[in-house]
């Protein structure tokens, strides 16, 4: 009986040349002839999720990347806090006025402050009986936002949350910093 046909034959040597160059060979070696490194399975950083969690960039701070956390806490703190310069706590919230749930606290829970803001909130309807304050009440705990400021304001911190998830993401994920290339400090370089 005759072998079946090579699906995949070799190539043929070139005429007066000798064998064919590997494939790859005009870009370097060929990547399939050399061994691939063992590479360690990555590692999850959990207690520095949660630190990001609870502080915007604390988890790139505990993990050595002080740069990075600083930043991070800057940008997504900033934003989260104009939300509520802007539209005042009722904007965290996990309730809207007619008592539905809002799906923007699921972006603004990816910063944990978020739920301290809402605690606030509720302890605030429940000294006016399950309602935001209204101009006409004689002491106002808090001015309640209403049309664009509220909008923005609730945008701004789902925004802050869902970039927290994403630092958060990126430090479970993150291999700790190398102490062995950095410089003490006031060396110079």
């Amino acid at each position: 009986m005759s072998e079946p046909a090579d699906p995949n034959p070799a190539p043929a040597p070139a005429p007066g040349n000798g064998p064919a160059p590997a494939m790859g060979a005009a870009h370097g070696p060929n990547p399939a002839a050399e061994p691939v490194p063992s590479r360690r399975p990555p590692v999850w950083n959990l207690p520095a999720a949660v630190a990001a969690w609870l502080v915007p960039g604390l988890g790139h701070v505990l993990s050595g990347h002080v740069r990075r956390g600083v930043i991070l806490f800057v940008c997504i703190a900033g934003l989260w806090t104009s939300g509520l310069l802007i539209g005042g706590i009722s904007v965290v919230s996990t309730r809207s006025v007619n008592g539905t749930l809002r799906a923007w606290f699921l972006g603004q829970a990816m910063i944990a402050p978020s739920f301290a803001v809402e605690y606030t909130h509720d302890r605030y309807r429940a000294v006016n009986a399950g309602r935001d304050p209204r101009p006409d009440d004689q002491a106002i705990p808090y001015q309640p936002a209403y049309g664009r400021a509220y909008e923005i304001g609730t945008l701004y911190c789902t925004l802050a949350g869902m970039l927290n998830l994403l630092a958060i993401v990126d430090i479970v994920y993150r291999e700790p910093a190398s102490t062995e290339h950095k410089l003490p400090l006031g060396a110079g370089g």
